[in-house]
């Protein structure tokens, strides 16, 4: 599955410091379809700076109908928002 950068939503669970960890994100699949995947395991998290937009990039994967598939979520710091990168 090819996905350009797309805006999700996201849960996530923090600590006392800040430190987010997702897991699970909600897609629209097409206009009236939601799917929610469950993030199975976060296997690197890092920061990230493009274009004088802070951000943290996390890749994951998940099992997804059987298969292991493996994404990157990127959490945008000045606008507070996650976007769905390379599923």
């Amino acid at each position: 599955m090819n996905i350009p950068l797309k805006p999700v939503e996201v849960i996530v669970s923090c600590t006392k410091k800040d430190i987010r960890r997702p897991l699970y994100l909600r897609i629209a699949l097409n206009d009236e379809n939601l799917k929610t995947i469950n993030v199975d395991k976060v296997l690197t998290k890092g920061n990230e700076r493009i274009k004088n937009n802070n951000g943290i990039s996390y890749r994951c994967n998940s099992l997804i109908e059987g298969s292991v598939l493996f994404y990157e979520l990127k959490f945008e710091l000045s606008s507070s928002r996650w976007k769905l990168w390379r599923m």
